[in-house]
């Protein structure tokens, strides 16, 4: 039977490919391993819309080889959904038995645009490569750091950083050049080498990245936009009566087959009906039905459709009125129940966790009732919301701890990290690469620090001075990218650039911005000296915070990315006054739900501040007991018993260096 399908699928298959021819009449559809040329592109005069298009069939070649007449790119693929494979040239710098000086073709005023499937790439050995526009602007750019145990050339087997970079490219790009660069004392004189390459076609070869830079050419994806060159319709389709054609849509740049239609769309009436109804593998197939076929869809039709519609008219409503019975006595029954088996289950486990016991101690006087305040169920779900997980801020020694802000708690949580880091530790520790891909956040959202792999511990006799500046673009501090010389200073910028991440929602380094303000920490302080922060902040930021929290964390950020590292604050400054901040907030929410609370005020402070909050079914527990003077001090202060658990997690992952 499988045999039989299988069989079937490749009939259809072939039969739809012979249906759709793609290119022109008695042209060339085939050159060497180029098994399909679509039209706009052909080979013999007629066949192609322009010179961009032509395809020259080099068959001296074995096999023989495609290349675009007006580039010269050599043709791999052709896509009639609008893009072109091409073998793009690597260009090298100081490289022995390399050729010097080549860069990728320039494809201004083309129909070709690089594709983002490609990544600028760069294998070197602590350089830096830049793509420039012609007129010598920075478009893109990486940076690769020498990998010390690799002896010899690219040892390394992917690229991650270490003798091998990659980064994306701006969209509608047709020309760009290359240029190198070496990071300090790196040798300006190694060998280094830069491509635009297909990123699924590195990934599948990342093995093995040394053999890839003893390539002359690497496959990259180019697009084609025929609209782009204004053509009009009459170039393309040889004629203007084609309005009426379903089949065919056009964007501003290209052009598709409709749904339920495949083909060339760039040909006249080159999009054909696929006929579902012949698809045996469909899944919309029509059963004991008929299956009628129309263009773009199809239909199915249930035999003696007239006589079936009486009995379909008293079948359905006498069958939705049965299941609405059904379903009433099955919701009624389930009711009765669960209430009986939550009594069970409240009776029980009142007994098993010592409520007889408390029961006896409260009416002999053995207990100071004063000390002692009773929860129901009712009132447990209406002072947290119902238990809302997203207003749980931490585990405390007594159970769970609810209400905050989540940008507000993690910046607390990750300043707590860094403030332990940098002077509660026998010897201070500097992370040296603190971004928003570094913090972590786990089930419950607590923010964990991460990749300590550029950390480093300092004693106090010793400076401060590196040879090689580590980081991570749009983070790093100015001070410590001139200087060379990294203090605790630099990881509070590198903060301050997250906290305008966290208030703004923005990338830390953008080209959607202008020029002088690419960079987050820039275009934050531009805005706030020109009195604009509201206009740039995130919008759920301004929904979820109050307007001085929101003031108040925006001016700390501001002195975070004071250029000055002397006029910036230590990571315990920071966080006091984070710290200051989230408690103004706690103390508006406590407001709020004490007035929705309906028990007496006086009765609910004191075991408010200790009380244990499950989060489980209010069902699973009668009631909640609170002892004033037991643990007061592990949870009366929740944000820096979950703060101090979060450093011990960060110290337990920290490797040495």
């Amino acid at each position: 039977m499988d045999v039989v399908q299988i069989t079937l699928f490749l009939w259809y298959m072939t039969a739809v490919a012979s249906d759709a021819p793609l290119g022109k009449p008695n042209c060339s559809s085939q050159c060497g391993s180029v098994t399909q040329i679509p039209y706009p592109f052909g080979i013999e005069a007629g066949c192609y819309l322009d010179d961009w298009f032509q395809i020259i069939c080099d068959n001296s070649a074995s096999p023989p080889k495609a290349f675009l007449n007006v580039t010269g790119l050599e043709v791999l693929e052709i896509s009639v959904e609008g893009t072109l494979k091409v073998e793009s040239p690597i260009t090298f710098s100081n490289c022995s038995n390399k050729p010097v000086g080549r860069q990728t073709p320039n494809l201004e005023g083309s129909p070709f645009v690089f594709s983002l499937k490609n990544r600028f790439t760069s294998l070197s050995c602590g350089g830096i490569a830049l793509m420039t526009s012609l007129d010598g602007s920075t478009i893109a750019g990486c940076l690769s750091i020498c990998d010390d145990s690799s002896t010899g050339y690219l040892r390394t087997k992917s690229c991650t950083g270490m003798n091998c970079c990659q980064t994306t490219i701006t969209p509608y790009l047709r020309s760009f050049n290359t240029s190198f660069g070496a990071v300090l004392n790196a040798d300006r004189k190694a060998c280094k080498s830069a491509f635009l390459v297909e990123h699924d076609w590195f990934t599948s070869n990342s093995t093995n990245v040394s053999a890839i830079g003893e390539m002359d050419y690497v496959p990259m994806v180019l697009e084609w936009h025929v609209l782009d060159l204004n053509y009009t319709k009459f170039d393309i389709y040889g004629t203007n009566n084609w309005t009426d054609d379903k089949s065919t849509d056009c964007s501003s740049s290209q052009c598709f087959c409709s749904k339920g239609y495949h083909g060339n769309p760039y040909l006249l009436h080159g999009c054909q009906d696929i006929n579902e109804c012949e698809d045996p593998d469909h899944p919309y197939r029509c059963g004991s039905g008929i299956c009628i076929n129309y263009p773009g869809s199809f239909m199915c039709q249930l035999p003696d459709q007239r006589s079936s519609r009486v009995t379909l008219a008293i079948i359905v409503p006498s069958s939705v009125l049965g299941l609405l019975f059904l379903l009433t006595g099955m919701w009624w029954a389930h009711k009765v129940m669960k209430k009986r088996k939550d009594m069970k289950r409240k009776e029980k486990f009142f007994r098993q966790n010592g409520g007889l016991v408390l029961e006896q101690q409260l009416s002999s006087g053995e207990l100071n009732v004063e000390k002692v305040k009773l929860f129901n169920c009712k009132e447990l779900e209406k002072a947290t919301d119902h238990f809302n997980a997203d207003r749980v801020i931490g585990q405390g020694g007594q159970g769970t701890v609810y209400k905050g802000m989540l940008r507000l708690r993690i910046s607390i949580e990750v300043a707590g990290a860094l403030s332990y880091l940098h002077s509660a530790a026998s010897f201070p520790i500097y992370h040296r690469d603190i971004k928003s891909s570094n913090i972590l956040l786990d089930e419950k959202y607590r923010a964990k620090v991460a990749d300590f792999g550029t950390s480093r511990s300092i004693s106090i006799d010793q400076t401060h001075l590196t040879t090689l500046v580590h980081g991570t673009f749009g983070y790093l501090d100015p001070e410590y990218f001139q200087s060379s010389q990294f203090t605790e200073k630099s990881d509070v910028y590198s903060f301050g650039v997250v906290l305008a991440e966290l208030l703004t929602g923005q990338k830390p380094v953008s080209f959607m911005r202008s020029p002088e303000s690419r960079s987050l920490a820039t275009y934050f302080l531009m805005s706030m000296e020109d009195n604009n922060l509201f206009a740039i902040l995130d919008a759920q930021v301004m929904k979820d915070g109050g307007k001085d929290e929101i003031v108040g964390v925006a001016i700390l950020a501001k002195k975070c990315l004071n250029l000055n590292g002397r006029n910036r604050p230590t990571m315990k400054e920071v966080l006091v006054e984070l710290e200051g901040i989230q408690l103004s907030v706690k103390a508006s929410d406590v407001q709020k739900t004490f007035a929705e609370v309906e028990y007496d005020q006086s009765q609910i402070t004191e075991p408010w501040d200790i009380s244990s909050l499950s989060a489980g079914s209010c069902m699973d527990s009668g009631t909640s007991s609170s002892f004033s003077e037991s643990k007061r001090d592990s949870i009366h202060n929740p944000i820096i018993h979950t703060k101090g658990r979060a450093c011990m997690n960060i110290m337990a992952s920290l490797k040495p260096s």
